[in-house]
This record gives structure tokens, C-alpha cells and sequence, in this order.
């Protein structure tokens, strides 16, 4: 496998030290899921079809992955696809933001769980605000701007 000649010329490609470090630890464990699953031999290129590239990334799912880290994933096979690969092809543009959508939108409904949270404690606090009184519930008002803020409607 060419993990290792990935592993030389990271530090020369023009990526931030995070990712060097995230990157070489993503290519591993791609390797690792290569060996596994498309029989790949250590000495061998790792594949860079697109359709090896979504079953790897919907096994990272399975295990619970959040999108920004399967993003991440795929941008260290692409780097991996470019240097050692030498080559553009497959493009992995349309995973990498579809990847990156579904990240935005999981720390948009992250942000909209903190601002519910906020309410209903200030509501059982407060006895005000925009939640139920009594029960200390989201009301009517905040469930319309948890739908805006979700859903775009």
C-alpha cells in the first residue's frame, strides 16, 4: 500500500498542520477498510474509484461518523488521489459538498437543540418567555422558528 509514500510528501502539500496530521490518520484507515473489503495488497495503490470512495464513507456512517470528519476523509483521499496517484480523476467535488452540506446542517440543528434548551429551562425558571408556562414546553412561536431555521420555510 502507498500509505507510505503518502506519508513523505505530506509535508510538502500546501494543506494546514491539522490536516497533515488528520489526513495520514484518515489514509490509514482507508487502507485498512482497502485491505478489508476490496482486497488490496500493502504494496498495491489504494483505489480511488468514486463508488469505493461512498462505500467507505457509508461504513463511516455506520459507525456513527459525523459528516465534517467523512468530509475530511475524503479530501485526505483526494490529496492521497493527487500526489501520489498523479491524477485529477475521479473528482470527488460533488462528495465533498454534499459532505459539507450535511455538516452545516447538523450544527444548524445542534444550534436550534441549544436555543430550545435555552427556552425551556428559562421558561421553568422565569414563568417567561415563549414557552408554555405551566410546563415549561417550547411554544408555538419557537417551533415556527425552529422550522424556519431547519427546514429554510
Amino acid at each position: 500500500m502507498t500509505v507510505s509514500k503518502f506519508e513523505k510528501v505530506l509535508p510538502l502539500l500546501k494543506i494546514g498542520k491539522a490536516d497533515r496530521e488528520y489526513f495520514l490518520k484518515w489514509l490509514k484507515r482507508y487502507g485498512g477498510w482497502a485491505r478489508r473489503n476490496r482486497n488490496c495488497h500493502q504494496d498495491e495503490d489504494l483505489p480511488s474509484a468514486t463508488e469505493d470512495v461512498i462505500e467507505f464513507c457509508r461504513d463511516l456512517l455506520r459507525s456513527k461518523t459525523p459528516a465534517w470528519q467523512r468530509r475530511q476523509a475524503v479530501r485526505a483521499i483526494e490529496a492521497y488521489r493527487d500526489s501520489i496517484l498523479q491524477t485529477q480523476e475521479p473528482c470527488y467535488k460533488e462528495i465533498i459538498n454534499t459532505l459539507g452540506q450535511l455538516a452545516s446542517s447538523a450544527c444548524c440543528v445542534a444550534l436550534v437543540l441549544v436555543f430550545l434548551d435555552y427556552w425551556s429551562v428559562k421558561d421553568s425558571f422565569s414563568g417567561s418567555g415563549r414557552g408554555n408556562q405551566s410546563s415549561g414546553t417550547v411554544g408555538e412561536g419557537t417551533r415556527s422558528l425552529v422550522h424556519y431555521v431547519v427546514f429554510g420555510f
